[in-house]
């Protein structure tokens, strides 16, 4: 609880006007999550509903990672380096609108704005107490971002640098996840594959490399995030795409009795859909337990700012 409330009065002042831009953004229906279907149970998961989500405003768009940081207020990154702050708000139990949203930069430890492009890719966000982890492509590295006053900075003193690992160009760190019980960091590329063709993945404690493991690789999908559940077990969001074909989207459960071995990670398959299906890039992954005490799950996509790609929010509870 101590955690939910540093978090709420952080982003009380992520929403501030001195430090963030108002960003109007409207939201379209999602009913089905089939294209022409009513069904609502895809594997291990029953679709609450979505969003399709659109602003005028010129920075909007890119978003790779999400968290909840108290009851329905988010925290979301994009590439561009810039968070985006807002309320959920849900009408019977289904996304309906965004409202509070803000935009705004993410400051370097030097307290100027980070505008390098090898610099500003931002793919993956962790909550850490009172501070906020992000992980960055192409200058692959996760850096710990703290409130200064009321602005968003680096702290110069954590960094956990990938250099070594020579990820291939933009397929560095997508997914992060905190382990709530160890408190270690787990990281994995995007699509970076060790000697034996599985994903490289890292157990990282106090900013430091402590294990490297892996992820079974499978039919070529991408790592995009991960989020670990309540009992210890971690989901991971993956994603394939190629223009033939279209998007595909799953994702799969890591057993927490895995976590530390050292064979490659693997679990059971609890959705696996195409684009038959309301999705786009699905890139960001979010978990929250609603007042009934199910498990929801929030994902949405990046739209590379595209205007062929949309960026879409999709809900769903995880069934037993």
């Amino acid at each position: 609880m101590k955690r939910l409330l540093t978090f709420s009065l952080g982003l009380a002042f992520l929403s501030t006007a001195a430090l963030a831009d108002d960003l109007k953004i409207k939201a379209k229906l999602i009913e089905t999550f089939k294209v022409n279907s009513s069904e609502t149970r895809f594997g291990k998961l029953e679709f609450i509903g979505g969003l399709v989500l659109t602003s005028k405003h010129d920075e909007f768009g890119g978003i790779s990672g999400i968290r909840f940081v108290k009851d329905n207020n988010f925290i979301a990154v994009t590439d561009k380096a810039r968070v985006i702050t807002g309320l959920l708000e849900r009408k019977d139990g289904k996304p309906n609108a965004i409202k509070g949203e803000k935009i705004t930069r993410i400051k370097a430890s030097n307290g100027k704005t980070i505008t390098g492009a090898n610099d500003k890719d931002a793919e993956s966000i962790e909550l850490a107490g009172n501070q906020f982890l992000v992980g960055y492509e192409r200058n692959d590295r996760i850096l710990r971002l703290n409130l200064r006053g009321r602005k968003l900075i680096a702290d110069g003193a954590y960094k956990v640098d990938f250099e070594p690992y020579n990820f291939p160009d933009n397929k560095g760190p997508e997914a992060i996840a905190l382990d709530p019980d160890s408190g270690k960091l787990f990281a994995f590329a995007e699509y970076a594959l060790n000697d034996e063709g599985n994903h490289q993945g890292f157990i990282i404690s106090g900013g430091k490399v402590e294990k490297e493991i892996s992820v079974k690789q499978r039919n070529g999908f991408s790592l995009t995030d991960a989020h670990f559940l309540p009992d210890g077990d971690l989901l991971i969001l993956e994603r394939y795409y190629n223009p033939f074909t279209g998007p595909f989207m799953r994702l799969r459960k890591i057993l927490k009795a895995d976590l530390f071995s050292n064979e490659p990670l693997d679990g059971e398959i609890l959705i696996d859909v195409d684009d038959d299906y309301e999705i786009d890039n699905i890139e960001g992954l979010a978990v929250s337990i609603t007042k009934e005490g199910s498990t929801r799950l929030t994902m949405v996509s990046d739209d590379n700012f595209s205007k062929r790609q949309r960026t879409i929010l999709l809900e769903f509870k995880l069934l037993d």
